[in-house]
């Protein structure tokens, strides 16, 4: 099912906290892979800094038709540069661009983690990684 919706579905909003205890969003486009999803960001985007900083973030991915969503809490990690260039390929593919477009961008991921069935409905999705 996840990984299906987020194929579907690849816009979502990105939530980090910066550095005075502030929430921060940004609008990102995201990929499912493995038990993880991922994304390219500029090295100097704010949210790139705060994720170095307090990797704990939140992630939403919302269809409006039909109405349904992936709601994330999980940790953050910039990706090496061997994993990085093993996903290049495959999140350009996944937003329509070319390999060349993310050149100067950092890799990142987040484990999904385990999916809440106590807040889970039929049309919202929850997935919590703890790091444990």
């Amino acid at each position: 099912m996840m990984s299906d919706f987020i194929k579907k579905h690849v816009l979502g909003a990105l939530a980090v906290v910066d550095e005075y205890g502030r929430p921060y969003n940004v609008a990102l486009h995201f990929s499912h892979v493995g038990d993880k999803l991922v994304w390219f960001s500029s090295p100097v985007a704010r949210h790139s800094h705060y994720i170095a900083q307090r990797p704990a973030v939140s992630v939403v991915i919302i269809s409006s038709d039909p109405k349904e969503a992936v709601y994330v809490e999980t940790l953050a990690h910039k990706l090496d540069d061997t994993e990085r260039e093993r996903l290049l390929h495959h999140h350009a593919g996944v937003m329509g661009v070319s390999p060349d477009t993310l050149d100067a961008w950092d890799a990142y991921a987040a484990p999904l983690g385990d999916k809440d069935e106590r807040k889970s409905t039929k049309s919202s999705h929850y997935y919590v990684y703890t790091g444990e």
